[in-house]
């Protein structure tokens, strides 16, 4: 009689087990790093988009100046059907403050635009040591109506705390 290799014997057992313990552990920590990763950077991404969804609409209300106290939500867009930038609302947009930033866009976040890689509306990036940063890259015609020409740019929408 020839003897044979047994498959499940005694140590073959174990070492599956032990195996699929191991797989188990390491699915669950990747699993659970995975999950609080995007938890603490979601608030941000989700609220970067948002501002940037806000800043291709033509505000409200509509006429009025964005840095009037009757100007309740920050846009910068001509309006509803043309979602080009208009270069009168940008420049207005520029002058804002940090404080008047947070409140057109209604946000606890400090928000910076960034155009063509320069800084535009708000703080400096650069320049601030902040903790959690999230960014949205929008790309977007701005209209210059006094010289009726259009420009290509990337809008770099920048929530920090």
């Amino acid at each position: 009689m020839k003897l044979k290799g047994q498959y499940f014997s005694f140590d073959a057992i174990v070492a599956s087990v032990m195996f699929i313990l191991a797989l188990f552990t390491l699915l669950s920590y990747w699993h659970s790093t995975r999950t609080a990763l995007n938890s603490q950077t979601n608030d941000f991404a989700k609220e970067a988009l948002r501002i940037s969804d806000i800043m291709l609409t033509p505000g409200y209300p509509e006429g009025a100046a964005c840095n009037s106290a009757a100007h309740k939500q920050l846009g910068l867009s001509m309006g509803w059907q043309d979602r080009r930038i208009n270069k009168t609302k940008f420049d207005c947009a520029k002058t804002l403050t940090q404080t008047q930033l947070k409140d057109k866009f209604s946000t606890p976040f400090n928000v910076s635009v960034f155009v063509n890689n320069a800084p535009a509306i708000g703080s400096d990036i650069t320049a601030v040591d902040a903790d959690q940063i999230a960014k949205v890259r929008r790309i977007v015609t701005i209209l210059n109506g006094l010289t009726n020409t259009e420009e290509l740019a990337t809008f770099d929408v920048y929530v920090y705390q």
